[in-house]
């Protein structure tokens, strides 16, 4: 019988701020989300995606899906993604 592996969701703090992730959302094991992130209700993070809010906000909308091995990140502006 293989193994069961366990793979945590990696949610960083950077210079004060924390990603803001409702509830209800789904986020893959091995996703990674660092710093002033915004992720809203029913949205869908995938494998391998990196959120960087290093700089800036980085806000993912409601019922949003952002894909496999999608890095989202900005250099030193607000973005929004699937906002309606």
């Amino acid at each position: 019988m293989p193994s069961k592996r366990f793979q945590v969701i990696m949610i960083y703090q950077l210079e004060g701020f924390a990603p803001q992730i409702a509830g209800n959302c789904f986020i893959a094991p091995n996703a990674t989300i660092i710093g002033d992130a915004k992720i809203a209700e029913h949205a869908s993070i995938w494998f391998n995606v990196v959120i960087r809010a290093d700089l800036a906000e980085v806000s993912i909308g409601k019922n949003c899906l952002v894909g496999g091995q999608c890095p989202r990140g900005c250099l030193s502006f607000a973005v929004n993604f699937c906002s309606r």
